[in-house]
């Protein structure tokens, strides 16, 4: 799954405010994406052509 930093945080996984990346669904990533310091990014119908 991509996702992107909506805050600063570092630990198992450390990202920067914006920041995007590709990453397994992980207790980790689950936990960010509970406590609002990430969010899932939707990919378009023409990314990737």
């Amino acid at each position: 799954m991509e996702i992107r930093a909506l805050k600063k945080f570092c630990g198992t996984i450390t990202m920067s405010k914006g920041e995007v990346r590709e990453c397994e669904e992980t207790e980790v990533v689950k936990d960010l994406l509970k406590v609002g310091y990430i969010e899932k990014v939707r990919k378009t119908k023409n990314e990737g052509k």
